[in-house]
């Protein structure tokens, strides 16, 4: 065995070994914003969209629904009895704790007269003690008492039930009836039950366990209470729905794809060696990238995988070539001699894609920068790969008739002389035909276009979402400041702010300030109140005695408010009512202290963003917002990208083909980038990033074409190779097309046009072709 062949075989399996025991240990990084560069980001915006997604992702929340309550409520029991059995689940919640009313009043009635609701302060500011005098005599007139949680002697003015009703509980439409929380609307009743996974939502196992839990459970209600159906969501049903249907189109699709390949390179090359042999090639270069890249950042990011794998198309077509010339050389076949004469082409090829890649090496984005490297080194393995154990595992000829190949050929043939001879009016027609499209293409990179979530799952979260108003856990404001006592103050405003936007309260919010005001506004509603009750006329004392409250309630609560204190975060956070709220509090961050703002309802984006404009420390984190804008920015760096790799290629190519030569050889690859670009503006499609990431491929793809077919010259020597690669790559990446998934169906559909247009293309490479062999 040769030295070099040996060097090379050794460091192989060396880099595999680094990639299989790396990638199993490493998890490949999923959020998209951790490609942005470092400068871009926030550790305290990521830390809060952390906190917020460990205190959300792992949460399931269901519905028991019926026409009559108690069927609702039988119902909701049979669930919560049937899922509490589980061992995927934990934390099943359906019945209100009976000390929950204790655990309130023992938080906010030492603090009540610093604890007023929004509409209290404001009625106490605009009309004094004559609006608490009015709600007073209102409550003792009604003929219905007036539900308080609060025993009237405390609160005989109900400004701490006021403030109580107004606390942000996570309960939307849900009030305690019989221990259970119940909603009532158009004509159905519903009943609450929560519960946790206890694994993680993304891993397969917790979702078959989850599944089979909720199968169960169907099943015990549908049996013990029939006028009963259940409603879910949660992040672990949305995992599960996208697992099942990646898995149902990765068996369909890459079923169809494998079979096949497989059957075309079976028929045309009489064995299975060069199909084994092209997948060793192939599987060294993903190796060889993927171990580098580790080496390298550590990690793997998300796109790095999708995309870097892609390059497959592109390493297939190396040893595709060779296994083609010596399948039509016969007895003629020597594999040195072949391979010598193929490393021209074979060289150029690689060094166009290599282009390609290096151009997104000098943008400032780490996960463009890994793709190249992935990318690079996973083709440059492929190609040394191609090199050196294709001539030593594959040297014998192949003497077998070639008459089906022959035929094939001659196609080709026809269609280059039809093409040759009228290129001089059909590329001219082409390219105007193309124009009209590309003006119209539009770009959209709103990330959410990118999935199709199950429509089922997407209704009943919406109608859960309506119900509960559960927050948005995409949106959410990051509130910044020196200490507890300016950032509850920066809460306030904020929140303001919103209410005063919000008249219709179309929207809702929840913030740490709505459970502990901040010390500023305890003292202010408490100088309120002070003034209104307790001044030198003794009000309060002369109201309460009139409408027949003992003189003794009034001495207590003019006791009480003189010697009460402020609710503080730091006791507030001890007690178990803050223990579903803590997420929000972020604690100690950088130069001082951070919470967050959570959102649900409709909120418009340029109300929160109006409403946040003029206030200091608070910043509104818009997920899917800050992912659009990446992927954007991404989608401009490919386009560059491109455009430097077609014009460093041309310069590349004219060492040896001239200017016109370089240029008729990259005809395939420029057609096949503007072509489906013209495409998708006609359709009226929006160009997203993945159709410019297929169309880096398209760019490599079509330049080995045009390379290949030029240097093999008139007689179409390269022919076969270059129809079985096109056919390989649009059965391997071209069916992605049908997928359910937008973005992989954007990158397969763009992938296809791209590639039959390269393939029918490559005979204008040969343009001017014996003008420069003359030449030189």
């Amino acid at each position: 065995m040769p030295r070099r062949l040996f060097t090379f075989l050794a460091a192989t399996l060396v880099t595999g070994m680094i990639a299989l025991a790396a990638f199993d240990k490493l998890p490949v990084e999923t959020d998209l914003l951790a490609m942005l560069p470092a400068t871009e980001r926030s550790p305290i915006a990521e830390q809060a969209m952390a906190q917020l997604a460990r205190a959300h992702e792992r949460r399931i929340v269901l519905l028991a629904v019926a026409d009559d309550a108690a069927q609702a409520r039988a119902g909701a029991q049979v669930l919560a009895t049937t899922l509490r059995a589980s061992p995927a689940l934990q934390h099943v919640t359906l019945d209100v704790p009976p000390d929950a009313l204790d655990t309130l009043l023992t938080t906010y009635l030492p603090h009540r007269f610093g604890l007023l609701s929004s509409a209290t302060r404001a009625a106490l500011q605009q009309r004094g003690r004559d609006a608490l005098q009015e709600d007073l005599y209102r409550s003792l007139a009604s003929p219905i008492p007036t539900a308080t949680p609060v025993p009237r002697p405390l609160d005989p003015f109900g400004t701490l039930a006021g403030f109580l009703a107004d606390l942000p509980f996570a309960g939307g439409a849900f009030a305690p009836e019989d221990g259970i929380l119940m909603a009532h609307r158009d004509g159905h009743s519903y009943a609450l039950v929560s519960a946790e996974t206890v694994g993680s939502p993304y891993a397969v196992s917790t979702q078959h366990a989850v599944l089979a839990a909720l199968a169960q459970a169907r099943a015990a209600v549908q049996a013990q209470a029939p006028a009963t159906h259940l409603q879910a969501t949660g992040l672990v049903l949305y995992a599960a729905a996208a697992q099942t249907t990646a898995k149902r189109e990765m068996s369909l699709i890459g079923g169809i794809s494998l079979l096949g390949i497989t059957t075309l390179l079976l028929l045309a090359f009489r064995s299975l060696r060069p199909v084994l042999l092209g997948i060793a090639c192939i599987a060294t270069g993903v190796a060889a990238g993927i171990a580098v890249v580790l080496l390298v950042d550590g990690q793997l990011h998300l796109l790095t995988l999708v995309c870097g794998t892609s390059l497959l198309g592109i390493a297939v077509d190396y040893p595709l070539h060779y296994f083609a010339k010596r399948r039509l050389a016969g007895a003629d076949w020597h594999a040195g001699e072949a391979m010598a004469a193929m490393r021209p082409a074979l060289t150029q090829g690689l060094l166009t894609s290599l282009l390609g890649y290096s151009a997104l090496l000098a943008m400032p984005f780490p996960g463009l920068r890994q793709i190249a490297l992935f990318s690079m080194v996973g083709l440059g393995t492929a190609y040394l790969a191609t090199l050196m154990m294709l001539p030593l595992f594959a040297h014998q000829a192949d003497p077998r008739s070639t008459a089906g190949l022959d035929r094939l050929r001659r196609v080709f043939s026809a269609w280059q002389g039809f093409l040759q001879t009228r290129a001089h009016w059909l590329l001219p027609l082409t390219v105007a035909a193309c124009l009209p499209g590309a003006w119209r293409l539009t770009h959209n990179d709103d990330v959410r276009l990118l999935s199709t979530p199950d429509p089922v799952l997407a209704r009943q979260e919406a109608q859960i979402r309506e119900l509960t108003q559960l927050g948005q856990g995409s949106r959410l404001f990051l509130v910044h400041a020196r200490d507890t006592e300016q950032l509850l103050q920066r809460e306030e405003q904020l929140t303001d702010a919103l209410r005063a936007r919000d008249p219709q309260h179309a929207g809702g919010f929840t913030a740490i300030s709505g459970f502990v005001p901040s010390a500023q506004r305890q003292t202010d509603n408490r100088r309120l109140i002070g003034e209104a009750l307790f001044g030198d006329d003794q009000w309060a004392a002369h109201v309460l005695d009139e409408v027949g409250y003992r003189p003794r309630i009034a001495e207590a609560l003019t006791a009480a408010y003189h010697a009460e204190r402020n609710l503080s975060p730091e006791a507030w956070l001890k007690q178990p009512l803050s223990t579903p709220y803590r997420h929000l509090w972020l604690g100690p961050a950088e130069t001082g202290v951070a919470s967050v703002v959570t959102l649900h309802g409709n909120w418009s984006t340029d109300t929160l963003t109006a409403a946040s404009a003029e206030l200091p420390g608070v910043t509104l984190l818009d997920k899917p917002a800050a992912v659009s804008k990446l992927m954007a920015q991404y989608r401009r760096g490919m386009a560059w990208a491109l455009a430097c790799a077609i014009g460093l290629s041309l310069i590349l190519l004219s060492r040896r083909h001239g200017l016109r030569g370089a240029v008729a050889t990259l005809l395939p690859c420029m057609l096949a980038v503007g072509v489906p670009l013209a495409a998708l503006g006609y359709l009226g499609l929006p160009a997203t990033l993945f159709h410019w990431l297929a169309l880096m491929l398209v760019f490599g793809i079509g330049a080995d074409y045009g390379i290949f077919t030029r240097e093999g010259g008139p007689q179409g020597e390269a022919a076969l190779g270059v129809l079985l690669a096109a056919i390989t790559t649009v059965l391997g990446f071209g069916l992605l097309a049908f997928s359910s998934t937008p973005a992989i169906a954007s990158f397969g559909l763009t992938l296809f046009m791209g590639v039959i247009t390269a393939f029918l293309a490559s005979p204008l490479a040969l343009a001017s072709r014996s003008a420069h062999r003359s030449a030189t």
